[in-house]
């Protein structure tokens, strides 16, 4: 990912965007990120990564995640 695109994401983000908490018990699941709502989807999958998508007209790439932690840190 870009350096101006991790920047669009951070101006884009609040605090509570940071504190989001992603559920792992199912097998796939879409979930609503604060301040993101109107600009992308966060799709969790088994491996545990998630793909942001639409954030510019930009996708960007697979983001590794561990359970029961913020998916961006």
């Amino acid at each position: 990912m870009t350096r101006s695109l991790w920047n669009r994401l951070d101006r884009i983000m609040d605090s509570s965007f940071m504190k989001t908490r992603i559920p792992f018990s199912g097998p796939a699941v879409n979930i609503s990120i604060p301040g993101l709502r109107d600009r992308g989807i966060v799709f969790v999958n088994q491996v545990r990564e998630a793909t942001l998508i639409r954030v510019g007209g930009r996708r960007t790439p697979p983001l590794k995640l561990k359970p029961g932690r913020p998916w961006a840190s």
